[in-house]
């Protein structure tokens, strides 16, 4: 049974949640929508496809003999349609030169049907596949088998299915609610856990602005070897704490990173070594994965076994560019996870005037749950000893956007910084949750460290 039939009669919308049904035809329909786009002003398309852990699980519920080449011909499939010649990464190209070469349209009505494209990952569980034309829809379900085209029903408006279909559409597609698991190909996607630790699932990071499961992320604090600390101020680019002071570095764990030492060096040379390759430089992984050599890592810092003593000999023995690094550790000696409720600052996107004075731009205050593991680096020296070191180091950084600013200052400067912005009533409005949750929690850590760095480079 062909494809086209089901949306041939599409005046308004095609909405189709759930792609492996349909394959391999759907990879044949580039020419079919291009067309049914150009003749259509008012037609929108939304494509939903499945996510590699759908997949992956769907592969699992068939017949264990047949496990290895389900998982793998979906993913082949999946992967055909993402080619150059009829990609979902891709497919707003894909229909524009299709429709260029099948009804010579001029560029302004191309761009007009690449508009109408919506193309997403599908991040949530996929209860049911759904093709919606109009107000038609058919749906199917997916269990130890594997359904086709074929399998799809119609459901018709006086049935209470209809209603729990459409409602479910709804969901999946409005940005303010299940549209904020949907995911752009391509696009940056964590693991989450529940609140006891357990992993539950990949989704976007932009769903992460909720208490309602947690992320893993590193928190890093680098330090010259005068024991001063590196703040930085976040980008006015960025979508949350925008202009305020934070830690020296920090970001969520990747996908595929077992060891959070790994995340912190991956940060550290993104934030600080190589700002200027993701924005520039096509080999951008691989330079990272260079420069991570020169970050060496020494383990859990114990402040209790007197560290100046075991490293001091061995500092003295480190190549000019390596940095060093350490995990560190609780009360207990072992390594420290904090668990905690960060509050982010949204500021809300206004005219070019009201941007220009951040007074009259109207905050939104999201909570976000995380697990985070608490990193020191030393620097090298001659790297960010002084501020102009520190400028040369970061300046790109800065240039570019990925920061504000940055500043070096010791731990009771800090303090002071911090205790004069709460004078004058804008300590929220200067520092990020994180910083000040890290002083007001560790600051006798960040201290000790401090104090180590000094003993064993003075």
């Amino acid at each position: 049974m062909p494809l086209t039939p089901f949306l041939q009669s599409a005046r308004s919308r095609i909405t189709i949640l759930g792609i492996n049904p349909l394959l391999p035809q759907l990879e044949k329909s580039a020419g079919f929508f291009a067309a049914l786009l150009s003749e259509n002003p008012g037609l929108r398309l939304t494509i939903l496809y499945e996510s590699d852990s759908e997949n992956f699980f769907q592969a699992l519920s068939t017949d264990s003999a047949f496990f290895l080449k389900a998982h793998k011909d979906r993913i082949d499939h999946r992967d055909r349609i993402d080619s150059p010649d009829f990609q979902i990464q891709g497919l707003e190209d894909g229909i524009k030169a299709a429709a260029a070469a099948a009804t010579a349209c001029e560029k302004p009505l191309q761009e007009k049907i690449t508009d109408r494209v919506i193309i997403r990952q599908f991040n949530l569980r996929l209860p049911v596949n759904i093709i919606r034309v109009d107000e038609r829809l058919w749906y199917c379900v997916t269990t130890h088998t594997s359904p086709s085209i074929s399998s799809y029903m119609e459901v018709f408006p006086e049935s209470s299915l209809y209603e729990e279909l459409l409602s479910y559409l709804d969901f999946v597609t409005d940005s303010g609610r299940g549209g904020i698991y949907l995911s752009e190909p391509g696009e940056e996607l964590i693991e989450v856990y529940d609140h006891i630790g357990i992993p539950r699932g990949i989704l976007p990071r932009k769903a992460f602005y909720t208490t309602d499961f947690r992320g893993y992320a590193v928190w890093i604090f680098v330090f010259n070897r005068r024991g001063e600390l590196l703040l930085h101020q976040r980008s006015r680019q960025t979508k949350d704490n925008q202009l305020l002071w934070d830690k020296s570095v920090g970001g969520h764990v990747d996908l595929g990173e077992r060891d959070t030492s790994i995340t912190a060096r991956r940060e550290l040379v993104e934030e600080l070594f190589l700002p200027e390759a993701e924005f520039t430089d096509p080999l951008y992984a691989e330079r990272v994965k260079a420069e991570m050599g020169d970050i060496l890592n020494f383990g859990e810092w114990d402040p209790r076994k007197k560290p100046e003593k075991l490293f001091g000999s061995t500092f003295k023995e480190l190549d000019p560019s390596d940095w060093v690094l350490f995990r560190a550790t609780d009360e207990k000696g072992e390594p420290l996870t904090i668990s905690i409720i960060s509050n982010r600052k949204i500021r809300t996107a206004g005219t070019k005037a009201e941007e220009a004075d951040r007074k009259t731009e109207e905050v939104v205050t999201k909570q976000t749950r995380y697990f985070i593991d608490l990193f020191f680096v030393i620097s090298p020296e001659g790297c960010l000893d002084t501020a102009g070191q520190m400028k040369k180091q970061l300046g790109f950084s800065e240039k570019t956007g990925a920061a504000e600013d940055h500043k070096l200052a010791s731990v009771p400067e800090l303090g002071k910084l911090i205790e004069e912005a709460e004078k004058k009533g804008v300590r929220g409005e200067t520092f990020t949750d994180d910083l000040l949750y890290i002083y007001s929690e560790h600051r006798e850590m960040l201290e000790r460290f401090s104090e180590f760095v000094r003993a064993v480079f003075r």
